[in-house]
């Protein structure tokens, strides 16, 4: 889970030092001191203040229009905060101010999930704080770091965090670098010491900034749960759960109980490990595409196929599949926005270069003008090169361009279609299917029991089991056959023109691919196996929400029959010979 919205507003409420005169700022340090503590009393002396604007100095003027707007975003009107805060760095000549104002409006565009926006904002965060130091620039990092987590950039929001830590700041600072520290390197795999999370817990618990340091509690139960230490992990859960609840904070309360919830199933306690899962999902209902749901229905999923009860098993499946690929979507989103603001600010950066140019040329025919035939040859070399330099700039913006779409398109791990990109291209060819009437069938296949891999040899070695398999169908699959990674380890293939008894084949096909490959040169041996489900737009009509849910329907059953099989889907679903194995 995401825990930088826990210090979004936290970070807002740090008080810096200003020199002004008179008891107008006398007023205002002190307003900026309570704002967060007593909301009463902050908005009373802004009310009386707002009385004495004529007598108030501009750079006082600034400083309550900045507190103003923290009034605004703090009372729930996200946007016109954002518009004072843009108001004060604008027109504010007190670098200090500017700082805090866009360290404000960065925090607040993640609030609302406007990231392309934000990430504007943090080039000009970014720009601002290189003639900034202490607090003022501790405040300008820790809100980049908390942007970039959210994002999904924790590789510079790494960065960020520990150069706070690396400045000796305040222990209110040092708090918040260290959890978004932690974050960063729990969301990169990276290992986190024992040491390093006790140090988080105390330096926060003196700040009294209890959310932060229960988060420490939690990541460290995962990474015991990682190591599979579920002994260890339950023992740090119980003894902080007093403390997460205490948070009121839904996000840790969730994440702390969907944790519960799988090591009581690793232990069999299954109505424990169903009641915590249960809690799990109370807490996160208002919270919208989290990991801890996801976590929460798997466990309860795998509970129900635990305890032999194939109904509920399939429900909970369905519930978890759902949450899995709305949060999948939701990660790719963030992902495409930010994409698009880098791209958007190349564009600009790429623009203002080109008008430079541009002027230049202006002023040199100007000169031109004098010259006469020797200077007209001069213009036109001139010309030559410009309009190289656009075409090389055009060439490379197009390079950029198809490259980013790529990434957009393409699965890291496997090469081939992403989620997204998959559905495009599924959607579109049975359109053009059903115009022309012809068959289209679908696959949907999931590796056998690839958690164990994963937790076996590592994750790794479970990577490099995902590329085999795909390659292992690629070999057998036709050339117009298009192949697609659904999430984890779920593929998806879409068969144009293709039969449904003939998809069975290509189905078995790969199956027999993927359970005759040889894993040795992954530096480990063991067997990988995969079950199928197969639909045919005969059955399940040309709609491919339809297509997906009637093959995934077929491969429920496979992992239901003993997994390592091909199952069709038929009509009838009632009658279990329907769901015929090839």
């Amino acid at each position: 889970m995401n825990a930088s919205f826990l210090i979004i507003f936290l970070v807002m409420n740090f008080i810096v030092g200003i020199s002004f005169a008179g008891d107008e700022f006398n007023s205002l340090e002190y307003a900026d001191s309570i704002k967060s503590k007593d909301t009463f009393t902050f908005k009373k002396i802004l009310q009386e203040l707002d009385g004495k604007k004529e007598s108030l100095s501009q750079k006082e003027l600034d400083y309550l229009h900045f507190l103003e707007s923290y009034m605004t975003a703090y009372s729930g009107n996200l946007e016109d905060g954002i518009s004072g805060y843009k108001a004060v760095y604008k027109n504010s000549k007190h670098e200090d101010l500017k700082v805090r104002s866009a360290a404000s409006i960065v925090n607040l565009y993640g609030l609302m999930r406007d990231f392309e926006n934000g990430y504007s904002w943090v080039l000009e965060l970014q720009k601002k704080i290189q003639n900034s130091s202490g607090k003022i620039k501790h405040i300008g990092l820790v809100a980049l770091a908390i942007f970039l987590n959210q994002v999904g950039e924790y590789e510079s929001g790494l960065s960020y965090a520990e150069g706070v830590i690396d400045d000796a700041p305040d222990p209110r600072n040092l708090c918040f670098a260290l959890n978004l520290s932690i974050e960063a390197k729990f969301e990169l795999k990276k290992d986190v010491s024992e040491e390093a999370l006790s140090k988080l817990i105390e330096v926060c618990d003196k700040e009294k900034e209890f959310v932060a340091s229960s988060m420490a509690f939690i990541w460290e139960a995962n990474n015991l749960i990682g190591k599979s230490e579920f002994e260890r992990a339950k023992s740090k859960l119980q003894a902080s759960l007093e403390l997460v609840n205490n948070t009121h904070y839904p996000p840790a309360i969730s994440e702390h109980y969907s944790l519960t919830a799988l090591i009581h199933m690793h232990e069999g306690e299954y109505s424990k490990a169903v009641e915590s899962a249960n809690k799990s999902l109370d807490v996160a209902k208002n919270l919208g595409n989290t990991r801890p749901t996801v976590s929460a229905f798997r466990t309860l999923y795998q509970v129900a196929e635990l305890q032999g009860k194939p109904d509920e098993a399939l429900f909970y499946y369905k519930k978890f599949a759902e949450a899995d690929r709305a949060y999948i979507d939701e990660v790719k989103a963030k992902q495409l926005a930010i994409q698009q603001a880098k791209h958007d600010a190349i564009e600009r950066a790429n623009q203002i270069a080109l008008l430079d140019k541009e002027n230049s040329l202006l002023k040199t025919e100007a000169r031109l003008t004098k010259q006469e035939q020797q200077n007209d040859r001069l213009f036109m070399a001139f010309l030559m090169l410009v309009i190289l330099l656009v075409v090389l700039w055009a060439y490379k913006n197009r390079r950029l361009h198809l490259q980013m779409r790529q990434q957009a398109q393409t699965d890291d791990l496997t090469g081939i279609a992403n989620r997204h990109h998959f559905t495009q291209m599924a959607e579109s060819a049975l359109k053009y299917h059903q115009k022309s009437a012809q068959p289209l069938s679908f696959i949907i296949f999931d590796l056998d029991l690839f958690k164990r891999i994963n937790d076996t040899y590592g994750h790794q070695v479970g990577d490099w089991a995902l590329k085999a398999a795909v390659a292992a169908c690629q070999s057998v699959c036709r050339q117009q056959d298009i192949i697609g990674r659904m999430g984890g380890e779920e593929f998806g293939l879409v068969l144009p023109g293709c039969s449904l008894n003939k998809a069975m084949e290509i189905a078995e096909a790969c199956r027999k691919a993927i359970a005759a490959i040889d894993t040795r040169p992954s530096g480990e041996k063991f067997q990988i196996t995969a079950s199928f489900g197969v639909s045919d737009s005969t059955v399940c009509g040309y709609v491919f929400d339809s297509l997906y849910g009637c093959a995934d329907k077929a491969l429920y059953h496979s992992k239901e029959q003993g997994r390592n099989r091909v199952y069709r889907y038929e009509e009838d679903l009632n009658l279990k010979m329907d769901l015929r194995p090839q």
